[in-house]
This record gives structure tokens, C-alpha cells and sequence, in this order.
């Protein structure tokens, strides 16, 4: 199964998951904040997708970051260094999809970055995602 995003829209859908990879492989518009480099990347998961775990594979200067609303349109006075993680599990809801706000964040700012996502009904999976102004390899 293919699973690389797209080049245009870098949007990753697979077994009830849309990982929107704003940095699609081709590059992205990075925002610098709290002494780092982030890129929005929302995540749509189905009621029966998850639970999804989503891990940051490399390289090591790069961080899941999953934020609140004020956060995501950008309300000042927060350090985007407070909700990195390496790795997350994203679980659903009695809705028919769960929606989150976030994205990668990076000390560099380029960054040939691979994800593994994976569930109970998803083997684990790897996708490329380009951060800044730089083209990567696939998977």
C-alpha cells in the first residue's frame, strides 16, 4: 500500500486517518517560535481508526507538537516546547471523526523528516514529510 503523501497536498489518508502533512515532501512554510521551527500538520482520525500512535522515527531534532485551539491561530504568551513529544497515541471519540490541532516541530530549519504511524488495524507505516525548503527521498 502507498502511503506517501501526496506532493501537492501532502495529505496522508489511510485505514480512517488523514494526516495532513502541510510539509509536503517539496517543502513548507516553517513559523518560528520559542527558539523553533514548527509546521502545521492537523490530524483527522475516523471513530473506528484508532487508536492511532504516531512517532517521530528521525531525526532527532524534530518533535510532535499537539496543541490547544488559542495555540493553533496563533494567541501569544505560550512555549511551544511545553507539548513536544517524540511519539503520541491519538484515541477517537462517540463522533464520527476526531480532529487535532499540531504539527512538527524542529530545531533546524530544514528537515527530511519520517513518521511511522500505526493502530491495531494498521501495521506500522512510514511517511516522509519535508520541513523548510527541501526536497526528500520517499520512504
Amino acid at each position: 500500500m502507498d502511503v506517501q503523501p501526496s506532493k501537492r497536498s501532502g495529505l496522508v489518508a489511510i485505514e480512517g486517518v488523514q494526516f495532513q502533512l502541510l510539509p509536503s515532501r517539496t517543502g513548507n512554510h516553517m513559523v518560528r517560535m520559542s527558539g523553533r521551527y514548527f509546521a502545521k500538520s492537523p490530524l483527522l482520525l475516523a471513530r473506528d481508526a484508532g487508536p492511532l500512535t504516531v512517532k517521530v522515527m528521525s531525526p532527532r531534532a524534530v518533535r510532535l507538537a499537539w496543541v490547544p485551539a488559542r495555540v493553533w491561530t496563533g494567541t501569544a504568551g505560550f512555549d511551544i516546547r511545553t507539548f513536544e513529544s517524540r511519539w503520541t497515541i491519538f484515541t477517537g471519540c462517540d463522533r464520527p471523526s476526531s480532529y487535532w490541532l499540531g504539527g512538527l516541530v524542529s530545531t533546524k530549519q530544514t528537515a527530511c523528516t519520517t513518521l511511522e504511524l500505526s493502530s491495531p488495524r494498521l501495521k506500522p507505516t512510514r511517511v516522509v514529510a519535508a520541513l523548510g525548503k527541501i526536497t526528500c527521498p520517499a520512504a
